[in-house]
């Protein structure tokens, strides 16, 4: 009888400890699940970050390869200009002579000019205090 009552006693407990290992076990699916989910966000938001990266990346490239085609086709507009402005030089150089030359020599002569306008006025001046004063020295 006894060993009837241990081994009913035994049944439940057993049944007991299969319903708690049951449940652990489904607690630690679901905390699995979990994880695993949040580890499929992180790796979406990661994968997001690579696109755009990855995007950028083309942007600077294409960016990149225009200014490249760009400063060629500026080079191979330079380059007959420079070759010009070689053979032209000696000629500008000339001219800017010239040019100077040709500004300081009407400089000078408005300067002269100026200069001589200043004295005949002077000497007008003079001359007409002088008569002013021998016709002064006539009436007194």
């Amino acid at each position: 009888v006894l060993e009837a009552k241990l081994a009913e006693m035994a049944t439940p407990r057993e049944d007991s400890q299969a319903k708690l290992q049951t449940e652990r076990t489904q607690k630690e699916a679901i905390e699995s699940e979990a994880k695993a989910a949040e580890a499929a966000a992180k790796l979406a938001v990661a994968d997001a970050k690579l696109a755009d990266l990855a995007a950028r990346l083309e942007a600077s490239e294409t960016r990149a390869a225009r200014i490249e085609m760009e400063a060629k086709s500026i080079e191979a507009k330079t380059r007959p200009a420079e070759a010009r402005s070689v053979e032209a030089a000696p000629k500008l150089a000339e001219e800017k002579t010239a040019k100077l030359a040709e500004e300081k020599t009407a400089k000078l002569a408005e300067e002269k000019t100026a200069k001589l306008e200043e004295e005949k006025t002077a000497k007008s001046a003079e001359e007409k205090a002088a008569k002013l004063a021998e016709e002064k020295a006539r009436v007194a």
